[in-house]
């Protein structure tokens, strides 16, 4: 029963000695399989292959036993023990047993690992041992293609760093760590697959979220309607070891922002109105799909977002500050950075009575009552240190009210003809269908009451800024 390696005969025969050990991980996973395999032999001074010269016997039968005197013996099993550690030293090569039937019985392609001689006198027989180390043998069917050492799986979820919104008040944070090392795995040619690549194939196999992790109860309870975004991966490769890793992150929300916003509530002496203000972040958070390609990026997350927000932001400030507030806010200001995908919101409020023009973002009306005077005569006297000597005419000055109305309402371009300049200029609230019976209704209103005799009105004048939106209005009545 011939043994080869690299298509030269050990002979005679030494003894052979094989087991299969599986690989496991800790959940008792198979994820690779191994054959150590032992050769026990002797080496001969006078017979067998190799010869006392050092070569390999490689076709049928047996070399012819050498004549060797005594002297030469020990050169011999040098010779042999040389050539059979040059052998050996190849890794990867083919390793046969050919039964007796001329049949390829055994083969694989193993590592070696350990060539050894034990002590003795070496001088007709020298004992040998070869350890080898095989990942597969033809025709034996291993339970586990991932051709590993070790492998590792680990899942970490943790409470986040702040809260989600007013309404979902908890985020988690989500890590997956998985490792692996690769097995040396020979081809029939003597080539070999880097281990790291298995490693790498098992560890790409399992990357990604696995919602039966992420939502399984009894600990944190998440609930189903949570899921991962700003997935951040890094990956660990080192080709010497045959080892592979990768470590991957998740925050874990029930949607793709996370709000962070504060309510102030301002009263003073100076003004009767109670101003509040809501200043808020939205942070988006970008999402990925199962093969890490970017799908929604952080800036559209937030974006998108806060047209819905900027519409509660009235009820929020509302609701915080448990005061009664006007619709429009006095003041705005939003601030975007696209690159960190994060969008900054202030906006003021205060309790300010609704305008009654429509459309007016701002609605000032001021009633200014002059109220009857004496009228006298100023009489001045020639060096009377005293001054002018004043006579009561008996009668009084009249009396007055005046109007104005500002207001601020959304500016009007001016086009780029005549036609649309002449369309803005003259398109002031007085003249606007949906404006001009609420602003003759306060000019009505203003008009004074009960007056001896109807009264009379001096040159009523408006003021209109079609780019700007400005608009004033005064009236002056003069009555008794």
């Amino acid at each position: 029963m011939p043994i080869i390696y690299n298509g030269k005969k050990l002979i005679p025969q030494p003894m052979m000695s094989i087991r299969e050990e599986f690989i496991k991980n800790e959940q008792g996973e198979i994820i690779g399989s191994q054959f150590p395999i032992t050769l026990t032999g002797q080496i001969m001074s006078w017979r067998g292959s190799p010869t006392s010269s050092g070569t390999f016997w490689t076709v049928s039968n047996s070399p012819a036993d050498e004549n060797l005197t005594q002297d030469q013996k020990l050169t011999s099993i040098l010779n042999k023990q040389k050539a059979i550690e040059n052998l050996f030293s190849t890794q990867g090569q083919i390793f046969q047993v050919i039964g007796w039937d001329g049949q390829n019985a055994f083969q694989c392609n193993p590592q070696i690992l350990d060539i050894s001689f034990a002590e003795g006198l070496w001088y007709e027989v020298a004992p040998y041992t070869i350890d080898m180390l095989a990942t597969s043998i033809v025709g034996v069917t291993t339970p586990s293609g991932l051709n590993l050492k070790n492998a590792s799986e680990e899942w970490i979820i943790e409470l986040g760093d702040q809260p989600e919104s007013d309404v979902l008040t908890q985020s988690y944070r989500l890590s997956h760590n998985i490792s692996a090392q690769g097995l040396l795995v020979y081809n029939a040619d003597g080539t070999f697959t880097q281990p790291y690549v298995y490693a790498q194939n098992f560890v790409l196999s399992r990357l990604g979220l696995n919602t039966s992790i992420l939502n399984a109860s009894g600990v944190l309870n998440i609930a189903g309607f949570y899921n991962g975004f700003n997935q951040v991966r890094s990956e660990n490769l080192n080709t010497q070891a045959g080892t592979f890793a990768v470590s991957e992150t998740w925050i874990i929300t029930s949607g793709n922002i996370i709000e962070d916003f504060t309510v102030s509530v301002q009263n003073s002496i100076e003004t009767s109105f109670t101003s509040v203000n809501i200043i808020g972040s939205i942070q988006g958070l970008e999402t990925r799909n199962s093969a890490y390609q970017l799908t929604t990026t952080k800036y559209q997350a937030a974006s998108g977002a806060f047209n819905t927000i900027r519409n509660n932001l009235f009820g929020r400030a509302q609701s915080y500050s448990n005061t009664s507030l006007n619709v429009i806010a006095i003041n705005s200001d939003v601030s975007r950075n696209p690159v960190a995908g994060v969008i900054n919101y202030n906006f003021q409020y205060n309790n300010r009575p609704s305008n009654y023009v429509s459309g007016a973002t701002q609605e000032i009306i001021t009633v200014v009552d002059s109220l009857p005077g004496d009228i006298f005569a100023a009489i001045p006297i020639l060096f009377r240190s005293q001054g002018p000597i004043f006579q009561n005419l008996g009668t009084v000055t009249e009396k007055t009210r005046q109007l104005t109305i500002e207001l601020v309402v959304p500016f009007l371009s001016l086009g780029s003809n005549q036609t649309s300049i002449a369309a803005a200029l003259n398109g002031n609230p007085r003249f606007n269908i949906a404006t001009a019976s609420q602003l003759n209704d306060i000019i009505v209103a203003a008009s004074p009451v009960n007056p001896i005799v109807s009264p009379f009105t001096v040159n009523p004048q408006e003021t209109w800024e079609p780019k700007t939106g400005h608009y004033t209005y005064t009236k002056t009545f003069v009555f008794e």
